[in-house]
């Protein structure tokens, strides 16, 4: 793990409730996200990248069993490769020096697809330039504007279930790509199902695990949208938060609070 923090300068840290938190890895797929978070024009070979994975495999069975075998691995192979022509002079190539730049990033680039015409293009500056009050703030207009509810201000259960799919996508892909897999509706979709949450099935004690997971809860209080973590460092699915969604008075609150939120977790196209 020394090499790869020292590759991506990204260490674990606590945040203000005094959580450990840790931006490399990715609770929900368990796995490592050093590529994604490698200093712009950083390029790793495919072979040291292979031995950096194998490195820090979760499973101690799946790892390198000594230093001996990590060496091994390292060693550029040689291969004679014999020149057929008349001269009789070999060529050595070394497979571990690519001839290619390596472009390997899981993290494709979000189409920004829409059902309704909406243009998405200022919430993926906002989101790339991880200004996440920003960019909370313009997904609440543009799902209002989606479902033609920005008189009213907020959108109800039924304008969740018809919430096109298109557009829940392309905002939910905009916030993982952007935030490294941190933040985003499935992103707190899994959490929730982690808790214990079950599609069109209200609990209030898996809600409220939910909440104290997520950081909407602190203390068994609902927080108020002011006290939301608008930074990287804020726990996994704290974002968005969206004032579209029962923050009334500035507090998410109980039943009448996790209306939207909770259709929109119990959709199956998140």
């Amino acid at each position: 793990m020394t090499c790869i923090r020292l590759l991506t300068s990204v260490m674990p840290y606590l945040d203000i409730y005094g959580d450990i938190h840790d931006d490399l890895y990715d609770p929900l797929e368990g796995r490592w996200l050093w590529r994604e978070a490698l200093p712009k024009g950083t390029q790793i070979s495919q072979d040291l990248g292979q031995v950096l994975d194998k490195l820090i495999q979760e499973y101690v069975k799946d790892r390198y069993k000594s230093a001996v075998e990590v060496l091994d691995a390292l060693k550029p192979a040689v291969v004679v490769v014999p020149v057929v022509e008349k001269s009789q002079q070999a060529t050595v190539i070394s497979p571990s020096v690519p001839t290619q730049p390596v472009t390997d990033s899981p993290l494709v680039a979000v189409n920004l697809e829409s059902e309704k015409g909406i243009d998405y293009s200022h919430l993926a500056r906002l989101l790339a330039a991880k200004n996440w009050r920003g960019a909370d703030e313009e997904t609440s207009a543009k799902m209002l504007e989606v479902m033609q509810q920005n008189s009213r201000g907020y959108l109800s259960e039924e304008d969740i279930r018809k919430f096109p799919a298109k557009d829940l996508q392309t905002i939910d892909q905009l916030w993982v790509r952007h935030s490294h897999r941190r933040f985003g509706f499935s992103v707190q979709k899994g959490l929730w199902v982690k808790s214990g949450g079950k599609a069109g099935v209200y609990d209030a004690t898996v809600w409220e695990k939910f909440g104290d997971r997520v950081g909407w809860r602190v203390n068994s209080q609902w927080v108020y949208y002011s006290e939301l973590n608008f930074t990287s460092k804020a726990k996994p699915g704290h974002l968005p938060g969206g004032t579209v969604f029962g923050w009334e008075g500035g507090v998410l609150c109980g039943v009448l609070g996790l209306g939207g939120i909770w259709f929109l977790l119990s959709r199956r196209d998140l």
